[in-house]
């Protein structure tokens, strides 16, 4: 996920870039307008417990970058990914990232239409 430094509720823009600097396979959305309108934010919390998604969609396939943790469980467990679902099919693939990105998506929550968890 990349974002402007401006970005707000109505102005600058966030995308989804996969690939590597230079080489990007895929940016989601291409035009930098109005952005915000094509993510939804999720987030669920409870003691030890965190769920935190942006959530879009392309072409039917359905993308949910993910940041979750479990403090209940022994031991503890920090995931950080993007999931991808193709369209009509009901399991979904998930891609985790081997070290900790440096994200904080809880800004995102006053930015972005508030998705379903």
């Amino acid at each position: 996920m990349c974002a402007s430094k401006d970005l707000a509720n109505d102005r600058g823009y966030l995308q989804y870039r996969f690939g590597l600097p230079g080489k990007i396979e895929l940016e989601y959305p291409k035009d930098r307008q109005s952005t915000q309108a094509k993510f939804q934010y999720s987030h669920y919390f409870r003691a030890q417990f965190e769920m935190t998604s942006i959530n879009f969609t392309i072409e039917g396939y359905e993308y949910s970058v993910f940041d979750d943790y479990n403090g209940e469980e022994k031991p503890k467990i920090s995931t950080q990914g993007v999931s991808v679902t193709a369209p009509g099919k009901p399991k979904e693939v998930s891609f985790v990232c081997r070290l900790r990105p440096k994200a904080d998506y809880s800004d995102l929550q006053a930015v972005l239409p508030s998705g379903q968890e």
